[in-house]
């Protein structure tokens, strides 16, 4: 732990490690914030956070009412951020602002599975622009198999991450958790 390693159970968790140790940046804090489209994919992303240990950021207040005008929402919004199936390529780019500027967001998750109102091609090209020059890693997740293929290429060759499921996201951002708190310690 001291020496900052970190520990994986297989070799495809490996190159995952290396990759994401190679392309991230270090973390400024432990806070994630979780963004998803439809209602079910953020709260499974936020169980298998908290059960490894993770924390969820509390967004501001501002942050939150801006959020709620966006996406044309009475309830009270909360992290995880499930935001409307309807909301095009654009919202999500403005959403994903509004969160990265929020200093409780540490970092950032995008939970995006296939859509009729969005393709998730454009989706991943405007996440990546809004991403651009933002001192937050930020961790895409593509759920819906082949069909997600290009999105993930898309954010690939932008510098972000891209997982095929949270779960394989959350380990990836608790590995650097780890590795952020190991070398700590051995300061």
């Amino acid at each position: 732990r001291r020496a900052g390693w970190v520990h994986v159970a297989s070799l495809g968790e490996a190159f995952e490690a290396m990759q994401a140790m190679a392309r991230l940046k270090l973390l400024r804090g432990e806070r994630l914030t979780i963004l998803a489209n439809g209602y079910g994919l953020g709260n499974m992303a936020a169980d298998v956070l908290l059960r490894k240990g993770g924390r969820l950021a509390e967004l501001e207040d501002e942050t939150l009412k801006r959020l709620a005008s966006l996406v044309h929402s009475k309830r009270p919004l909360h992290n995880p951020l499930e935001l409307p199936p309807s909301l095009g390529a654009q919202g999500w780019a403005e959403a994903l602002r509004l969160i990265l500027a929020d200093r409780n967001t540490h970092a950032l998750m995008t939970v995006y599975s296939p859509s009729p109102f969005a393709a998730s091609t454009a989706v991943a090209e405007q996440s990546s622009l809004a991403s651009q020059g933002t001192r937050q890693n930020i961790f895409t997740c593509w759920v819906g198999g082949e069909s997600m293929q290009q999105a993930q290429h898309i954010c690939d060759s932008h510098g972000l991450l891209s997982h095929e499921s949270p779960e394989k996201a959350v380990a990836v951002f608790m590995d650097l958790l780890s590795h952020a708190r190991n070398r700590e310690l051995l300061m």
